[in-house]
């Protein structure tokens, strides 16, 4: 069980990233990355069902991957969302993802590159 998510919304109130939280650990991450990560574009590589249903309604990750300012590629999944959120993505579109500038193995999925 989670202890909640964050909604990341634009300037005119529109939900543009959706993170759920599984513990503060990763709460803390998620902030840090959002306030302090290098911002890229990622790749997205396909969109999946994990393993996770929310009153029954199986969630989905966008699997994406991005080039850090070392020149290294990463391969990552997003946070789990419902399946409207993650099928409006398809393979080979291009996203935005924050990185830890210190350890570019660590990032989130941000989605829409507009809205970031």
């Amino acid at each position: 069980a989670g202890i909640g998510s964050v909604i990341l919304r634009d300037a005119r109130g529109q939900e543009f990233c959706h993170v759920a939280l599984s513990d503060e650990s990763r709460a803390r991450e998620v902030l840090f990355l959002l306030q302090h990560g290098v911002r890229g574009e990622c790749t997205v590589t396909s969109v999946k069902e994990s393993n996770t249903a929310i009153n029954d309604v199986t969630q989905w990750v966008v699997c994406f991957t991005y080039v850090d300012h070392g020149g290294n590629t990463h391969s990552l999944e997003s946070a789990e969302m419902c399946p409207d959120d993650a099928q409006n993505w398809q393979p080979g579109e291009k996203g935005a993802v924050r990185f830890d500038p210190q350890h570019p193995e660590r990032a989130i999925w941000v989605g829409k590159e507009e809205l970031y």
